[in-house]
C-alpha cells in the first residue's frame, strides 16, 4: 500500500456541501488505512466493532481527529465518524460495499459544524441497504450493560 492517499473533490460546492465532500474524502482515506489494517490483523486478532467494549463518546474537543482501529482499540472509545470509517472497513473486508455518509446535524441557522457519520450499504440482492449507525449501536449496548 503507498504511503500517500490522493483526495480530490469538486472546487464548486461551498458552505455545507463543501464541509461534507471534504469529510467524506477524509473519512474514505480512514477507512482505507482501517481495511489495510484488518487485512494485517483479521478476526479473530482484531475483534468486530460490535463485539468489542469500544464505547462511543462525543468528541466535543472543538477540532476532528481521524483515528484507526488501533487507537482506538487504546483508546476504548470513538466518536460517530471514527466509529463508522472502522464499520465500513469491517463491511468491506468482508465483501460487502459500505461507505460513510455525513448528514449535517444542526438544528441552529448557520451553524454548518455539526454533522454526524453514517455507514450507508446500498440495496443488494436481498434488496436490504440503507443506513447504520455504529454510534447509536455502540451507545445503546453500552446502555444495556453488554
Amino acid at each position: 500500500m503507498s504511503d500517500t492517499i490522493c483526495i480530490t473533490a469538486p472546487f464548486s460546492l461551498t458552505g455545507v456541501d463543501a464541509l461534507v465532500a471534504a469529510g467524506e474524502a477524509s473519512l474514505e482515506a480512514v477507512v482505507i488505512l482501517n481495511l489495510d489494517y484488518l487485512r494485517q490483523h483479521p478476526y479473530p486478532e482484531t475483534p468486530f466493532l460490535y463485539e468489542t467494549d469500544v464505547r462511543y463518546r462525543l468528541d466535543d474537543s472543538g477540532g476532528e481527529e481521524f483515528l484507526t482501529i488501533p487507537a482506538i482499540l487504546e483508546r476504548g472509545w470513538g466518536d460517530c465518524d471514527q466509529l463508522a470509517a472502522w464499520r465500513a472497513a469491517e463491511l468491506r473486508s468482508l465483501g460487502q460495499h459500505a461507505t460513510v455518509r455525513l448528514r449535517h446535524g444542526s438544528d441552529r441557522p448557520g451553524d454548518e459544524r455539526i454533522f454526524h457519520a453514517l455507514v450507508h450499504r446500498p440495496p443488494g440482492r436481498a434488496g436490504k441497504g440503507g443506513f447504520e449507525d455504529p454510534s447509536a449501536f455502540m451507545y445503546a449496548k453500552e446502555l444495556k450493560g453488554a
